[in-house]
């Protein structure tokens, strides 16, 4: 094997707390200890520095802080083939060098852009970018989380981090939750797919604890999510909804919408202010919260050019929102 191909493996068990010398990695992977420590050690000058030592005593490589992985965005083996590009960036010739070198500091960046994907109405701080770092590796590696949320202890089977209006949530398993146990006295294990909003989230410890768990029907429930209101326990109701024609060019651009579906069938609604008739595009749109939660605030946001067809129960729950809306401002 390439020492390219083991390293990888051997950031794993450092990060885990194994001390390993190059002879004992060279012995186990059957590679050249010269060869290991020519490609190991620019890696670990790039990337982990601050994380791995190398013991003179011992002879051995060292973790300097626990689990320093989980803290990390990058995965191992992103930072062996970047370091492998560093290395070879005359691959190209001269005249490209320096943009070899660009295109792997730009891949540096994108890995928190493309995570964070940074909105005006949550900044990610340095702390809170570590609890991201944290999740993704839990995720990856399908480990339990523990965290508190609202001074509630929390065991949770991450699964995907995903952004909803704006805010950013993890979606996935709750096994146990104190709220259950304390205040609604229920069985120790809550058996719910939940999200919980990651700003929110306090001490979160990556536990030493593979999960195992289908999350099937939650991909098929994540398509017609809006808001973080949407259920994957609920069986799902689909409401009509009528939209007016000149906003259908938004609602198939916008990704907010890609859950909507667009029937073939089109109504035409009187407009009394304009004393003519508009038309309307029929649209058939999945809730799964049982108050109708879920698609509520999209409806209010759009009305009077969204209207719900042949669903009094949601339409009362709309008119109960204006009337406490309503009362609260008047």
């Amino acid at each position: 094997m390439k020492p390219e191909e083991i390293i990888p493996e051997v950031i794993k068990r450092l990060s885990k707390g194994e001390a390993l010398s190059t002879k004992e990695i060279a012995d186990e992977y059957g590679v050249i200890p010269s060869s290991f420590n020519d490609k190991f050690r620019p890696i670990r000058e790039k990337f982990y520095k601050h994380f791995i030592a190398h013991d003179k005593s011992s002879g051995k490589w060292t973790r300097i802080e626990p689990l320093f992985l989980e803290k990390m965005l990058l995965t191992p083996e992103e930072t062996v083939v970047l370091t492998a590009l560093i290395r070879n960036t005359s691959m190209c010739g001269t005249a490209l060098s320096s943009t070899v070198k660009e295109i792997v500091e730009n891949y540096v960046k994108r890995t928190k852009s493309s995570v964070f994907k940074q909105d005006v109405l949550e900044k990610i701080n340095d702390d809170l970018e570590i609890v991201f770092a944290q999740l993704k590796y839990a995720i990856e590696e399908r480990n339990k989380i523990k965290f508190t949320y609202n001074e509630q202890a929390i065991i949770f089977y991450p699964y995907k981090i995903i952004n909803l209006e704006y805010y950013w949530y993890i979606l996935g398993y709750e096994e146990y939750s104190e709220y259950w146990m304390e205040i609604e006295k229920k069985p120790e294990k809550s058996n719910k797919v939940k999200t919980f909003t990651i700003a929110k989230i306090k001490s979160l410890e990556v536990l030493n604890e593979r999960y195992k768990y289908d999350f099937s029907k939650t991909n098929t429930e994540l398509k017609n999510a809006m808001n973080a209101f949407f259920s994957v326990d609920d069986d799902s109701d689909t409401i009509e909804l009528l939209v007016v024609h000149w906003l259908e060019d938004y609602i198939v651009r916008a990704p907010y919408f890609s859950g909507w579906y667009k029937t073939d069938e089109e109504v035409f609604v009187k407009d009394t202010k304009q004393d003519k008739a508009v038309k309307y595009f029929v649209y058939e749109v999945k809730s799964s919260n049982k108050y109708f939660a879920d698609i509520i605030p999209t409806i209010l946001k759009y009305m009077p050019n969204i209207r719900v067809r042949n669903n009094e129960k949601l339409v009362g729950k709309i008119f109960d929102s204006i009337k406490i809306f309503t009362e609260a401002h008047t």
